[in-house]
């Protein structure tokens, strides 16, 4: 909530916001009021590059 309340404050003073995070409920609300686009992003456990899966990634932009 921390990084949301200065992210916002930055965007006050003219600044353009990117912020990503696995697409959740609550991710989109914490993103709410931001342009929102999603995409698929590889994800892996550990070393194991063998066990690559998918993961739906949200990307919230504020421009100023």
């Amino acid at each position: 909530m921390a990084l949301m309340g200065a992210s916002r404050e930055a965007h006050a003073r003219e600044c353009m916001i990117l912020h990503s995070n696995h697409d959740t409920p609550t991710t989109r609300r914490l993103y709410a009021g931001m342009t929102m686009h999603t995409l698929d992003a590889s994800r892996s456990v550990g070393n194991r590059h063998s066990g690559q899966r998918k993961a739906r990634e949200l990307i919230g932009v504020l421009r100023p």
